[in-house]
């Protein structure tokens, strides 16, 4: 194991920002890519290919705004507020066709996968906050501090957003 492997973040950072250390870069890639990718491919509806598209775009700014992060969250919270802005953007771009079907680690009976794709149709009718909100915290499990970081808003503004997101979900599927 190399010595940037177990350095945390915030040394690797500074290693990158002094001399553009490229094993610190692939340290800082490696390590936090593949919750990125989780978070774009949940964001964008399983879409790989967007994916994989958002990640590239979020490291390409990140690297070039790197010298802005101030610490004030954790970089990996960071790089998500990055790559949720880069998701808002194809959004913006496009309309979603609605999948048939699940990633195939969904859900294991017959029932359990008719009851994802319920609830996976049911996200899709929500506003892009609620949305957002329901996949950071409740999906993904970050806390409403982490939340408001990604998004730029209040822990309270989180809160409230979550409560409303939950209320017209629970209305979609017709459940208390």
């Amino acid at each position: 194991m190399s010595r940037d492997e177990t350095a945390p973040d915030p040394e690797l950072v500074r290693r990158f920002l002094e001399d553009r250390a490229q094993e610190s870069f692939e340290t800082l890639y490696d390590r936090h890519s593949p919750y990125l990718f989780r978070v774009a491919f949940r964001m964008l509806h399983g879409d790989r290919s967007a994916a994989e598209d958002v990640l590239q775009e979020a490291w390409i700014r990140a690297v070039t705004s790197l010298s802005r992060f101030r610490g004030e969250s954790s970089l990996r919270t960071w790089l998500c507020g990055i790559t949720m802005n880069c998701c808002r953007e194809v959004w913006r771009r496009r309309t979603f066709v609605p999948i048939d079907d699940l990633p195939e680690t969904a859900a294991s009976s017959p029932a359990d996968r008719l009851d994802a794709l319920r609830l996976e149709r049911a996200l899709r009718r929500l506003d892009e906050d609620g949305r957002e909100i329901i996949e950071l915290y409740d999906v993904l499990g970050h806390t409403h501090e982490e939340v408001a970081a990604i998004l730029d808003i209040a822990p309270g503004t989180s809160k409230s957003r979550l409560f409303r997101a939950r209320a017209t979900l629970r209305g979609i599927l017709g459940t208390d």
